[in-house]
């Protein structure tokens, strides 16, 4: 029989091995209990949440998921409801991160959630491992499911009451694209390019490095994003597509296991700065997305993350409030001292990762003299990170003293497309290194120097069609 808490192919460790998880596992789980005696996944609030996903009418995901989670469900029965299971399911690969071991051992806030928080956070978690695991194993269920997301998400009513940011605009483009080329070659069954991922991941990091650094706070964790970027795929390996039935998209990254664990603490530190970021946090956490291999990690998380941010935008709508609220949980989780303390402790391990990925060993020599596409370890800081972040920095100060609200909204909404481009030239970097400095410098200055949505927009149709003629289909659209 199908368990809802199954974990095929995925890389866990028992509890005990670490006492801070243990601990905090039973803390989660004792709260629950007080809020909800039951102990069993309850059916009416997952059906609510699978609605917020606009997916509770979509016949082919009620026909996968487990009969008795949500109303409507007509597939193979789990063999488990058991909120405790699913809860150690959710433990285990985090217990198997030793940069998330050590800082859960150094800040209990992380635990201070009340019972009916928890108990909406553990379900809502359980809906996105369900839903996710059904659509990494059917090629043909994701192509659906996306397609129903997508147009719930387009119609008129779907964009109204939402301002969203500069950085939504782009990230909403960029998973969609993403998961456009899964679906296209995982119903098809053709071959990826050698290339696949060699710009788009890096790309999509550096969306969430530009923001974070864009928050006008301390950056160390837009600067820890960098060495991720820079461990782009492609140097190990080519991505493939899996032998089995699943076809699921496989790309190799260099010392893929300490990539995927700073990765899962550099993208949990940039959500703290969401009031609704434990909500955030889940889709990562969700069983097989946490403990998936590390090949197929992007994989699954580009999948759940698509999942969130519908129901986060449903969630905007549907609530009326404006950008920077919670809509999601009871109350408003940011706390400065935690983003900040975990900017800094990613900093010191993305250093760490740098410095290790870029030592030189026999096998690193040999594999960039035959890819031809060696990095400059000492460079990427100084002439890449700090002065596309500075610039960003600059735009949105300036733009903040100088216009008035209505305008600046305007204006990022125009800038958008523009950030998109940079972003692009600037991920590009990593695969040809030495012409594209000049391209991205070029590029941003001009960004920089438009002062009217026109000339950005004119501007930034000009470079697209560059970019696009010299690097082809890969780059976003």
């Amino acid at each position: 029989m199908r368990n809802a808490v199954r974990l095929p192919r995925m890389q866990t460790l028992p509890l005990h091995t670490a006492p801070p998880v243990y601990d905090a596992v039973r803390c989660v789980y004792t709260r629950i209990c007080e809020h909800d005696h039951s102990r069993l996944a309850n059916s009416a609030l997952l059906t609510s949440l699978l609605q917020e996903l606009g997916l509770h009418t979509c016949a082919p995901l009620l026909a996968t998921l487990p009969r008795g989670f949500v109303d409507g469900a007509s597939g193979v029965e789990s063999a488990s409801r058991d909120l405790r299971r699913f809860l150690v399911a959710v433990g285990r690969p985090v217990a198997a991160n030793p940069l998330l071991v050590a800082f859960i051992e150094q800040h209990a806030a992380l635990l201070h959630v009340s019972g009916a928080e928890a108990h909406r956070l553990l379900h809502y978690c359980l809906l996105m491992h369900l839903v996710t695991q059904a659509l990494a194993e059917d090629p043909a269920l994701a192509a659906a499911v996306f397609g129903a997301q997508r147009q719930a998400r387009q119609q008129p009513q779907a964009n109204t009451r939402l301002n969203l940011s500069l950085f939504e605009l782009a990230k909403i483009l960029t998973v969609e694209r993403s998961l456009e080329l899964f679906i296209s070659h995982r119903s098809r069954g053709v071959p990826l390019p050698p290339n696949f991922g060699e710009t788009g991941l890096p790309f999509n990091i550096l969306e969430a490095v530009l923001q974070d650094a864009t928050l006008l706070r301390h950056t160390p964790n837009a600067c820890a994003g960098i060495p991720l970027m820079m461990a782009r795929p492609g140097l190990m390996g080519d991505a493939s597509l899996s032998p089995d039935a699943r076809k699921v998209v496989r790309m190799h990254v260099p010392q893929p296991r300490a990539w995927k664990d700073l990765y899962v603490s550099w993208n949990l530190a940039f959500t703290t700065t969401y009031a609704d970021f434990p909500y955030f946090a889940m889709a990562l956490l969700a069983p097989c997305v946490m403990g998936a291999l590390p090949e197929e990690f992007i994989f699954h998380r580009t999948f759940a993350l698509h999942l969130h941010i519908t129901a986060w935008l449903v969630a905007r709508q549907t609530s009326g409030s404006s950008r920077g609220f919670n809509v999601m949980g009871e109350r408003d989780w940011r706390m400065e001292s935690l983003t900040d303390a975990w900017g800094v402790y990613n900093l010191r391990h993305a250093w760490q990762f740098h410095h290790r990925l870029h030592a030189p060993s026999a096998t690193t020599v040999a594999s960039r003299a035959r890819s031809g596409r060696g990095l400059h370890a000492t460079q990427w800081h100084d002439k890449l990170a700090r002065p596309v972040i500075a610039t960003q920095v600059h735009w949105l100060r300036s733009r903040r003293q100088k216009q008035s609200i209505k305008s600046v909204t305007l204006a990022a909404r125009a800038h958008a497309e523009a950030m998109s481009v940079c972003a692009c030239a600037f991920a590009i970097a990593f695969v040809r290194w030495g012409s594209q400095l000049r391209l991205l410098h070029e590029l941003r200055e001009q960004l920089h120097s438009s002062r009217s949505s026109s000339k950005v927009s004119a501007l930034v149709a000009g470079k697209s069609s560059q970019l696009r003629q010299k690097y082809g289909s890969e780059l976003v659209r």
